[in-house]
């Protein structure tokens, strides 16, 4: 084998490889109940990359070593130094523009996420209660069709799939002092999917700071 065909198998393979990071799955797991209350939970590739609330270490008695804490010390003062500085705004324009842009951006990044999403309910299931019967009815009024409304949004902008023994729903408890969810999504996107939606919101950030820039100059 000559040296030239090892080094296009090495390319190959590179190419190969990002290939397959780019195509590889990312879950974003949303787990809410009364048992664990609200947990959140990021994997690629099978890997667990985010969590919250974040597992708690194990404590070991050599963590609080003199040499162990002056290490933790060194690097949180590294942490604090290294740390940027929150920019300048972009530009002089008034809060309310401001405030526009961002939710115009919010909106569109959430529109083209769900688009590219596939949503996974397990459960999805509100018991409205409280202490009052009146209060729990008014309740139970403006939840179910906040609920209709978020599952209508992402059986048209995402791909949704209900489990076939899925709990959906939303119930009045009148004999319960308290309101009680239980809720099980999945969202799974692609790496590839999240550079587009991060490389079309630079794209639409930079357009409005060029619009901004004409105007001042003008």
């Amino acid at each position: 084998m000559t040296p030239w065909q090892v080094i296009g198998i090495i390319f190959a393979s590179v190419i190969a490889l990002a290939l397959l990071f780019l195509v590889a799955p990312v879950t974003l797991t949303v787990v809410m109940n009364d048992e664990h209350g609200f947990r959140l939970r990021g994997r690629i590739l099978g890997l667990s990359f985010y969590r919250h609330p974040e597992k708690k270490k194990r404590v070991r008695l050599s963590d609080y070593s003199e040499r162990a804490m002056k290490k933790k010390q060194e690097k949180q003062n590294k942490k604090e130094r290294s740390a940027p500085s929150l920019p300048p705004p972009a530009d002089d324009a008034p809060l309310t523009e401001k405030l526009s842009f961002a939710t115009e951006l919010a909106s569109t990044v959430l529109r083209r996420s769900l688009s590219l999403a596939h949503v996974r309910v397990r459960r999805l299931t509100i018991t409205v209660g409280s202490s009052d019967a009146a209060t729990t009815a008014l309740l139970y009024g403006v939840v179910s069709p906040a609920l209709a409304f978020l599952l209508e949004t992402l059986e048209q902008f995402s791909h949704l799939h209900i489990s076939r023994n899925a709990r959906v729903g939303v119930a009045a408890d009148f004999t319960s002092d308290r309101t009680r969810t239980d809720i099980h999504l999945r969202f799974r996107l692609r790496v590839i999917h999240l550079i587009i939606i991060a490389l079309h919101s630079m794209i639409k950030t930079a357009s409005h700071h060029s619009r901004v820039s004409k105007r001042k100059a003008k």
